[in-house]
């Protein structure tokens, strides 16, 4: 992705990566001490990048990530009634 000059190959690239870890994600057990830590390191990895690209378009597609994925968190917090981690 650092690599891509074209910022349209560089979305399609990210939002690829996206689905396939979605799809990595209906895999696992549906539970929210399995689902926490994946999220948790989704979301660093996607900060990190954030660091590391120059392109502010893709800056906000990353964030738009990483906001998908604190509301799963909380969604699956709030579905084990841990209310204050939600």
């Amino acid at each position: 992705i650092k690599d891509v000059l074209d910022k349209s190959k560089c979305e399609e690239a990210i939002n690829n990566l996206m689905e396939e870890w979605d799809l990595r994600l209906k895999t696992i057990q549906a539970s929210g001490r399995v689902f926490e830590p994946v999220l948790r390191l989704r979301r660093i990895i996607l900060e990190q990048s954030q660091h590391i690209l120059k392109s502010e378009n893709v800056k906000q597609l990353l964030n738009q990530h990483i906001a998908k994925y604190w509301l799963k968190s909380a969604e699956i917090a709030r579905t084990a009634n841990n209310f204050q981690q939600a």
